[in-house]
This record gives C-alpha cells, sequence and structure tokens, in this order.
C-alpha cells in the first residue's frame, strides 16, 4: 500500500517550475528525488498543487485527516505555505474532492518533510482512503512561462469558492488566497449601487459574509478564459464573469461584473494584493434582493 501511494502522489503532484535536474550526491527520499528531477533548481521554492477526489461517505473523514497533517506541516522549516480547499465536481456525476496547495522552500525541504513523524503516519492512512479516491494527474508545467498557469489555478481557485452553491459561502476559503495584514490588499467592489474601499482581509470576509449569507444556490462562471500576464513578482488578471443565484423564483439575484486580481509573489507564494470588480451597466448589485 505505501508503495502504491508513493507511486500516486509522486503521478498527481504539479511541480512549477520544471524540467530540471536532480540534487547530485543527496540520499533524498524517493518522492523528493521524483520532484527533484522536475524542477528548474532544486534549490529554490517550488509549489504542488494536488487535487484528491474522494466519494462522498469518505470525503470529510479525508478531509479531517488532511487538515491534521497540514497543521502539522505548516510548522516546519522550509513550508512556506499548505492550504486545503474542498473541490465542488463539474458535473453531477463527478465527486467532490480536495485540492492541496504546498509551497516548499527547496527539495531539501520538502525531503524532511517527507521523513516527519506525522508523514510517516499519515501515509498509511491515506493509502487506507484511496481505494475510493481517484487522483487528477496533471501535467508537469514546463518552464517559467508557466507562472501564468499557476495563476490561472488561483484565479480558478477564486471562482470556484465564490461558486458554494447550496452550501454557505464561506469567507476564511478565501484567506490563504489573500495577503494578510492591515493595509495589505486594496479593494474597489461594487456594492449596493455603490463603491466599497477595503484594506485588509478580514475588513474583506467582514464585508461579504453578511451580504452572502441569505443568497440561495450561488454560483459564478468566466465568460471567457481571463487575460494574464506575470511580469517579475506580480501578475495581472482581467476577466468577465456572470451568474448568480440559481433557484425559479422572481426574485433571483443575477449579476455580470468585470474584474481585474493583482497577486504578488512572496517566498514563492503568490497571494492578492489588489481587487477591482464593477458591475456590468445592466447588473445588479447583489444587495439589491
Amino acid at each position: 500500500m505505501l508503495s502504491r501511494m508513493l507511486a500516486l502522489f509522486a503521478a498527481l503532484f504539479i511541480v512549477l517550475p520544471a524540467p530540471a535536474q536532480p540534487m547530485p550526491g543527496d540520499d533524498l527520499h524517493p518522492l523528493a528525488a521524483d520532484m527533484a528531477s522536475r524542477v528548474s533548481d532544486p534549490t529554490r521554492p517550488f509549489t504542488m498543487i494536488v487535487t484528491l477526489k474522494a466519494s462522498e461517505s469518505k470525503l470529510s473523514e479525508l478531509e479531517r485527516l488532511m487538515r491534521v497533517h497540514i497543521a502539522a506541516s505548516r510548522s516546519e522549516a522550509g513550508n512556506l505555505g499548505f492550504t486545503l480547499s474542498r473541490s465542488r465536481g463539474t458535473t453531477p456525476d463527478e465527486a467532490d474532492g480536495l485540492v492541496l496547495v504546498e509551497h516548499w522552500a527547496s527539495i531539501a525541504a520538502l525531503d524532511r518533510h517527507l521523513r516527519t513523524p506525522h508523514m510517516e503516519a499519515n501515509l498509511p492512512l491515506i493509502g487506507e482512503l484511496a481505494d475510493d479516491i481517484s487522483f487528477l494527474v496533471s501535467k508537469i508545467l514546463p518552464g517559467a512561462a508557466d507562472e501564468e498557469e499557476i495563476v490561472r489555478f488561483y484565479l480558478d481557485r477564486w471562482i470556484q469558492l465564490w461558486s458554494p452553491g447550496p452550501e454557505v459561502w464561506d469567507a476564511e476559503a478565501f484567506r490563504s488566497l489573500y495577503k494578510q495584514g492591515d493595509g495589505s490588499i486594496v479593494v474597489f467592489d461594487n456594492v449596493g449601487g455603490g463603491v466599497v474601499h477595503l484594506r485588509s482581509f478580514d475588513d474583506y470576509a467582514a464585508q461579504w459574509s453578511p451580504m452572502m449569507a441569505p443568497m440561495r444556490n450561488w454560483s459564478i462562471s468566466l465568460e471567457a478564459p481571463a487575460a494574464i500576464r506575470v511580469s517579475g513578482d506580480l501578475a495581472f488578471a482581467t476577466f468577465a464573469f456572470s451568474g448568480g443565484e440559481d433557484v425559479d423564483a422572481p426574485d433571483a439575484v443575477r449579476i455580470r461584473q468585470v474584474g481585474t486580481l493583482v497577486w504578488e509573489r512572496d517566498g514563492g507564494v503568490w497571494q492578492i494584493i489588489h481587487e477591482h470588480l464593477t458591475l456590468d451597466a445592466g447588473g445588479e448589485p447583489v444587495s439589491d434582493r
């Protein structure tokens, strides 16, 4: 079971950036050695994105296990970030799942992680749950240009988290996407026919949580692929999305907005520092019921 899990994990990790050379002379954990062969520089930060699909009966158990695992992993030297969020199936027949985003300072940091007691204890437990889990295999992204693909992944996560469907909109699920601290972000969003100016994620959560609470079966989607540009440690995305309440009711709220998001890369981790959303002239503010 352990060897099968190592093979599955090696297949489903996305390692960014890509093709490279292993660290010579090091006796690496087999998984770390595989990752070292895929990154451009094993001494620099990199990111792994893992998607796990599970049946409804096992997903909650898997999520509990991974949250305990992540809490222990975040305290490790060399871990630059480790987040977990739910991934909704895109069709009625597709199972929900989990998305893990791991940021490591180097291959050596990952190697130390793979040898920790909590990793060695949790890997067999994950293996026990793997019978009903399908692992989505993603390509190895080759080269610096694929920083755009990393940013596109984070934009897709932002859209997905803004689409809770029948579930309650969860502000805390967004926290890892935004830079933290007072004055760390600048947000201009249309709200109730006006514009709000927010300067921290806590303000963002406080603004939107009560407004989203009454929404019914809420989801949004991009109208076309976003335009994304990466310049050094800054990335920019412009896009349009539409959606709202998917209910058969005369007062169902529907919107169309155009937006800009700006990310900053710090320690190999991309986080949102600016958000500007503007309602289309024919749209309606989400606060108008």
